[in-house]
């Protein structure tokens, strides 16, 4: 299994299970409630320790919309969009690369990040 890590990256991955909580909590959380929950979700992915030692993350996506500005009515049928994702981080050397393909009209395009530049 890659592993990556870094304050930077480790930051990233709080920040995730961050908004994933925040998204699904009560109108009014409780600081303490969250604090807990962000605990749990941390120890149930093996710890700290385990998640600073991740090095690199390679993501697949298969995505569907539906493009209600570009369809003829608002109320359907829609015109569908076929993606696919695939980003690769590496939290060692700091670069990100995301390649979309898209099924339906427009050619392939990446982009790639390194030291914060595109």
């Amino acid at each position: 299994m890659s592993r990556f890590c870094g304050a930077r990256v480790c930051g990233w991955l709080l920040a995730g299970i961050t908004s994933v909580l925040y998204a699904a909590a009560p109108a009014a959380p409780v600081p303490a409630r969250a604090a807990h929950e962000l605990d749990a979700a941390i120890a149930a992915m093996g710890g700290t320790k385990v998640l600073r030692g991740i090095e690199r993350v390679h993501l697949e996506a298969r995505v569907y919309r539906r493009l209600l500005a570009q369809s003829e009515r608002p109320e359907g049928p829609w015109v569908p969009e076929f993606s696919r994702v695939d980003q690769r981080a590496d939290f060692v050397d700091g670069g990100v690369q995301t390649t979309t393909t898209d099924d339906n009209w427009r050619p392939p395009y990446e982009v790639a990040v390194a030291d914060g530049v595109a």
